[in-house]
C-alpha cells in the first residue's frame, strides 16, 4: 500500500516494527473489535446508498451487490471464541476474535472495518507519530 500512496499529499501510511502495516496480535484485535463495538452499539455503523466500491475481483454490474453480501456474511460469522487448555485447568483461557470459523471462510472486510476504525480514532486523537503539519489541519 505504501508504494501505492506514496505520491497522494494527504495519505499518511502507519510503519510498525519498520514495516508498513499494522500488528494483529490477538490483544490487537480485541481491542479493535472494543473500538468497533463502541461505535455500533450506539448505532453510529451505517451503510450509505452511494458508495465506491473498486473491487477488481468483482463484475462492475454485481460488485456492489455481492461485497455487501460477503460483509454481511462476514459480520455474522465474525465472534469471540474462548480457548482452553483442557490439559492445564489453572491457565487463563484465550480470548481469539476471527471470522474463521471454518475452512474457505475469510474475515477480511470485517477486518478491515476493524483497523480503520482504530487507526482513524488513534490518529484523529494526535497519539500517532505522524506528519500532522502535513496534512493542513
Amino acid at each position: 500500500m505504501a508504494h501505492m500512496c506514496r505520491n497522494e499529499r494527504r495519505c499518511y501510511t502507519q510503519y510498525e516494527k519498520g514495516k508498513c502495516g499494522v500488528l494483529t496480535t490477538h490483544d490487537r484485535k480485541e481491542r479493535y473489535t472494543h473500538s468497533f463495538l463502541n461505535y455500533f452499539n450506539i448505532e453510529a455503523v451505517h451503510f450509505i446508498n452511494d458508495w465506491i466500491c473498486c473491487n477488481p475481483f468483482h463484475d462492475a454490474n454485481t460488485r456492489h451487490k455481492s461485497v455487501k453480501a460477503e460483509l454481511k456474511k462476514q459480520l455474522l460469522t465474525f465472534q469471540k471464541m474462548v480457548l482452553s487448555n483442557d490439559n492445564r485447568p489453572f491457565e487463563l483461557s484465550k480470548h481469539i476474535y476471527t471470522g474463521k470459523v471454518k475452512a474457505g471462510v475469510c474475515d477480511d472486510i470485517v477486518m478491515t472495518i476493524l483497523f480503520t476504525t482504530y487507526w482513524a480514532v488513534e490518529f484523529v486523537a494526535r497519539r500517532l507519530q505522524a506528519p500532522y503539519e502535513s496534512f493542513n489541519c
